[in-house]
């Protein structure tokens, strides 16, 4: 009985999860961490967040389903694939509840530390688009595009390499100018920072 996954996904659920202790320590947050699993029983859903390092998963990113910004462990195996993407959980996490903090308004200060999260998120945005698009879900990965320039815009949130990812999909699903626009602004910035290097003595 696992009360984690969707009833569907029942016949993808592994009799156990192999963890290789070898060649390692672990710490009081891993040991932490297997506790859980093993008292948990797929109860109730465990998490990381997808600003913590690799080195904290244990080797269990082929368990790992992205819902957001979270990574859900699964009972079952991506067979060296990686973490998956849970499309519907994502999509409506992303589109309808996450709040953005008005990050797209030129008059709110977005600090060093917030503007890297927004870029987090808008890689976020690239990885649920990706996974739509390979779904064959055009509208919705357009919808996501869109909201993505929409919540996250260039105009506050300086396009960069992580940028390319969304052009290339709005590229896939013919919307060319929108592709060009990022393009030209990750090329704008590029050539902004090699200006400034190439300035320094």
């Amino acid at each position: 009985k696992n009360k984690a996954l969707p009833v569907e996904r029942a016949s993808e659920i592994i009799p156990q999860i192999d963890i290789s202790l070898k060649q390692r320590r672990l710490t009081k947050s891993e040991l932490m961490i297997l506790e859980m699993l093993r008292t948990n029983k797929w109860e109730r859903p465990i998490y990381f967040a997808v600003t913590v390092g690799d080195d904290y998963y244990l080797g269990l990113n082929d368990h790992f389903e992205l819902t957001g910004m979270a990574y859900q462990i699964l009972p079952i195996r991506a067979n060296g694939a990686g973490s998956g993407v849970n499309t519907a959980e994502m999509y409506e996490n992303l589109m309808k509840k996450f709040r953005y903090g008005n990050i797209s308004d030129p008059k709110v200060y977005l600090d060093e530390n917030t503007l890297r999260m927004c870029r987090t998120h808008r890689m976020m945005f690239s990885q649920l688009i990706a996974a739509l698009y390979n779904e064959g879900d055009s509208v919705k990965a357009l919808n996501a595009l869109n909201y993505c320039e929409k919540m996250i815009p260039g105009a506050t949130v300086n396009h960069d390499y992580i940028s390319t990812m969304l052009a290339e999909y709005y590229y896939k699903l013919g919307e060319v100018q929108k592709g060009d626009a990022i393009m030209n602004a990750v090329a704008k910035t590029s050539i902004e920072y090699l200006n400034w290097y190439g300035s320094l003595t």
